[in-house]
Formats: C-alpha cells, sequence, structure tokens
C-alpha cells in the first residue's frame, strides 16, 4: 500500500467559521482513520496550516510547502479569497486541490483555463441562483430584482454575502431581469426598519402601480380606508382620497380583474 502527503488549509481564527481549522481537524482525523480501516493507503502524512483567510498568507504557505518536499494533495483553502490563488498555482505543481469552498462564479467560469486541478465537493453560489431563478422567479414572473447585501460574512466565510450577490448579478443580467443592488452598511449590527425598507424601497420602486374605481364595488357601496388598504388579501395605500389606489407587490400573484396599469 502507497503514503501520501497532505496539507490541510483552512483559518485557525476565528474558531466559529464554518471550515475553522477547529472544526475541521477531528474530521480530518475520523477520515484517516477510516482510510486506515479499509486498508487503503498504509499511511498519510498530514500538515494543519494556518490560511488566516488571506489571499496572500495562503498562496505563501502553499509555496512553503511546495518547497519542503513531496507533496500529493490540497485539502482546501475553503474561502473563496484564500483559495483562487492557491489554486491557480496548483496546476503549475500538478497538484489536485479537494475543497467544499469554491462557491463564487469564477470558480466554474474558468474551471479549465485557471482552476484545471480544483475539485469543489459543496455547494456553489450558482446552484443557488439557478435554483432560485429558475424555480421561483421565473414561476412567478418577476422581472424586477432588488438586491441588499451585508458588507459582513454572517461568520461563514470572508465576503460571503458580496461574492453570494455577485453571483445573483451575474445569474440575472444574464436573463436580461432588471436588477438594482445596493450595499447597506452592516444590517446585522444596526435596527433596521424592515416594514419602511419594503414599502418604500421595494414596493414604490420595484411594485407595479394599478389604479381602481374606490367606488366601484360589487354592492355598488363606496370602498372605506379599512377596504382600501386590504383587498383580497393584498397590500393597499391609497394614492389620493378619491378615485385612486396604490397596490404595492413584487410580482403579479393575485390581481383583481378590475385594475388596469397606470
Amino acid at each position: 500500500m502507497a503514503a501520501i502527503t497532505v496539507t490541510v488549509m483552512a483559518p485557525a481564527s476565528p474558531k466559529s467559521r464554518l471550515f475553522s481549522l477547529t472544526k475541521v481537524i477531528p474530521a480530518v482525523h475520523r477520515g484517516i482513520e477510516e482510510v486506515k480501516r479499509r486498508e487503503i493507503l498504509s499511511h498519510i502524512n498530514v500538515t494543519f496550516v494556518d490560511t488566516e483567510e488571506s489571499a496572500i498568507i495562503a498562496p505563501v504557505e502553499a509555496f512553503k510547502i511546495i518547497r519542503e518536499g513531496r507533496q500529493n494533495v490540497f485539502l482546501g483553502p475553503v474561502g473563496d479569497y484564500a483559495l483562487s490563488p492557491v489554486g491557480r498555482y496548483a496546476p503549475f505543481w500538478n497538484i489536485p486541490i479537494v475543497t467544499p469552498g469554491g462557491f463564487s462564479h469564477d470558480f466554474k467560469v474558468f474551471r479549465k483555463s485557471e482552476y484545471p486541478t480544483l475539485i469543489r465537493t459543496g455547494p456553489s453560489f450558482d446552484s443557488v441562483t439557478a435554483f432560485i431563478d429558475h424555480e421561483i422567479l421565473q414561476q412567478y414572473g418577476w422581472r424586477k430584482i432588488s438586491l441588499l447585501y451585508d458588507k459582513d460574512d454572517r461568520g461563514l466565510f470572508k465576503g460571503f454575502d458580496y461574492l453570494m450577490g455577485s453571483a445573483f448579478v451575474v445569474q440575472l443580467r444574464e436573463n436580461s431581469i432588471d436588477l438594482h443592488y445596493e450595499i447597506k452598511p452592516s444590517l446585522l449590527h444596526q435596527t433596521m426598519n424592515y416594514t419602511k425598507t419594503l414599502v418604500e424601497d421595494v414596493g414604490g420602486k420595484f411594485g407595479e402601480i394599478y389604479r381602481a374605481d374606490c367606488t366601484s364595488t360589487e354592492n355598488g357601496s363606496p370602498l372605506n380606508s379599512a377596504s382600501i388598504k386590504e383587498m383580497d388579501g393584498l397590500l393597499l395605500e391609497p394614492l389620493s382620497q378619491s378615485v385612486s389606489i396604490r397596490y404595492i407587490r413584487c410580482a403579479p400573484l393575485l390581481s383583481p380583474s378590475s385594475f388596469t396599469p397606470s
């Protein structure tokens, strides 16, 4: 049976990261035990490297490993910013990289030209955005999308929201969808008026405007303010007190037949 040398690359801190060394090391040792139990390999030499989630530190550490001797495979890096440079150098060393990372769109687009030795074992942002596009946006006919994302990373890995947002931008633009996106300064760490944001930003800019005669009900009686604000379960606001209402929505889910676009 042969022996191999493996380098595991992941951030040591913060420990709460989805793929921090604290969480990765026990899994790697468990995998080694299983390989030995099945008598697949006689010996596995493992080195653990702290990438610090850095696009600078990660490739420097990889160079050190290569210089020190024979290397068979890299497990990681996981974070996209650390993985990208190591993934570009690995083909020149003829070394495969196996990682649950590589979420961003570029790892798919430049798979053959820049990352030919990269093996991604987990889901990607492309699969998420494709699902939302095909199963939700196209299903309901939504063509105007407002994308809000946070500059923080939710504790998963550096740049999580930004990279996922970028994948959405690429996916939606390919389908000629009217896309608006903006950065909100750390939504996770401040009180946000979600009602105001949804009604004014999403509803006002990305909804559709309808007008209807407020006195034209089935029994001929005028609509009062209460019935104007809620009709057939839809959120409505009066544009004026006389003849118009504003129908705030993001898709034509329920469209009263008497409404016509303004």
